[in-house]
């Protein structure tokens, strides 16, 4: 039953990181050595355009700027969600109480992953109808955005 083993694991039992945090780019941290990302959303990818009317904007590096001012100098703490078959960590991050992964969807600088979470449905689309951050214009999911560059469908 190794379903079933994978199910025993427990939230106790998934690392807790904190510390001072690097942005390393759209949606993810280095923190305590270890290379983390955001939980519940998804960030554009490098070289992704994103489109304000009909100006072509980096929307990529607007993101990890955006993540940067949310972070900035503070101490961060995040609870691993799950580490995946690659070994790659995916953490829901906090800031005081400030939830690093959901400021960063208000902002409209990322998107909710409702198959992983329904907590930043709500945020996404406050930043929708407010046309703010990537819902400026048309967009592209970025999980579409990296299967259409590889063409196969690309696991987060």
């Amino acid at each position: 039953m190794l379903l079933g083993s994978a199910a025993a694991v427990v939230a106790e039992d998934l690392p807790v990181y904190r510390g001072s945090a690097e942005v390393t780019g759209p949606a993810m941290l280095k923190l305590e050595g270890k290379r983390i990302l955001l939980w519940g959303v998804d960030a554009p990818v490098r070289g992704q355009p994103c489109y304000a009317g009909d100006k072509k904007w980096d929307c990529a590096t607007a993101s990890a700027k955006t993540l940067l001012n949310i972070v900035g100098n503070q101490e961060i703490s995040c609870e691993t969600r799950r580490v995946d078959r690659f070994g790659r960590v995916f953490a829901v991050c906090k800031s005081g109480e400030t939830d690093i992964n959901r400021a960063l969807v208000e902002a409209g600088m990322a998107v909710a992953l409702p198959k992983e979470t329904t907590d930043y449905v709500a945020a996404e689309a406050t930043a929708k109808s407010k046309s703010i951050g990537v819902w400026r214009g048309p967009f592209m999911a970025p999980a579409d955005y990296r299967e259409m560059q590889t063409g196969h469908p690309q696991e987060r």
